[in-house]
């Protein structure tokens, strides 16, 4: 087996191998589900039960509704709207919560995802005013929150802090962040594209983490190796109201029906796993920390 280094070019007998050529001639991966070819990522589309189910149309149709339906029960919300990106989906909820609350003002990490990863969409596209709150190099806390000394229309949370070395607040510290918002009137909303591998950190279900949040976004493509996609979800009249945004962001395509079968074999497949994959990547950094230069 070739030692393989995602992210960059070796060299070999002089010359210059793009990684892509490296990844084809690998065996083995520590992270990531993109290791089949476009041929087995059809055919495993093809096996999936939901395959035989009527495509969907515009959003609507019966796979995309059992899709929404089960996540929005993992995450004990009311309801959930699959969307074509995080991107999108994180618009869409701090513009229903800056129109609720009034309030143009977001607070979040300086280092989130929607702050350093998305060309500045957020306050380009919807007008919105990022209050930044925190150190680099940890998640922000309640006293971080409190001193900001400005009214905020909508607090998010990314969990979790990918930028900052994918680190979660503890549980006590989340807690204390949504209900001191709930006392202000704030709306929390959980970034949450890698909610499903924070749940064995916190020992809690997606629900009861969820449970703090008025808003999540849930990834597809992530720990849970999908094809793209995502979910938004939040009550009934929430995600009314950020559908109408899905088709002004360009997310009303005409058919999803491939992401939504990855989607759910990915829900059915890794998600049980999830506690497994963590324990083993527990296990594998150990091990790399035990090599000479590495730990």
């Amino acid at each position: 087996m070739r030692r393989c280094r995602a992210g960059r070019d070796e060299r070999k007998h002089g010359m210059v191998v793009p990684n892509a050529d490296l990844r084809a001639v690998c065996h083995r991966f520590l992270s990531g589900h993109l290791a089949k070819t476009g041929r087995a990522w059809l055919a495993s589309l093809a096996a999936s039960p939901a395959a035989d189910l009527p495509i969907d149309r515009y959003g609507n149709g019966p796979a995309i509704a059992l899709l929404e339906r089960e996540v929005a029960a993992l995450l004990g919300k009311e309801a959930a709207l699959f969307v074509h990106t995080g991107v999108a989906a994180q618009q869409m909820a701090l513009r229903v919560w800056t129109e609720r609350t009034g309030k143009r003002t977001v607070a979040l990490h300086p280092r989130s995802h929607i702050d350093l990863d998305e060309a500045n969409a957020y306050e380009r596209l919807h007008q919105l005013i990022g209050l930044r709150v925190g150190e680099p190099h940890r998640p922000f806390t309640l006293e971080d929150l409190k001193a900001l000394h400005e009214p905020c229309g909508a607090i998010v949370i990314e969990l979790p802090l990918r930028r900052a070395g994918y680190k979660l607040p503890s549980w006590e510290e989340l807690v204390a962040l949504s209900t001191w918002a709930g006392e202000q009137g704030v709306p929390v909303h959980f970034d949450g594209a890698r909610l499903w591998e924070s749940t064995p950190f916190y020992e809690r279900s997606c629900a009861e983490i969820a449970a703090l949040a008025d808003s999540v976004y849930v990834s597809f493509y992530k720990g849970l190796g999908g094809l793209a996609g995502c979910i938004l979800a939040g009550s009934r009249d929430f995600i009314e109201e950020a559908r109408v945004w899905k088709t002004r962001l360009g997310g009303n395509l005409f058919t999803v029906f491939p992401y939504v079968l990855a989607a759910l074999e990915g829900l059915h497949h890794h998600l049980p796993k999830m506690e497994a994959y963590v324990a083993r990547a527990r296990a594998v950094g150990a091990a790399l920390a035990e090599l000479p230069g590495v730990g």
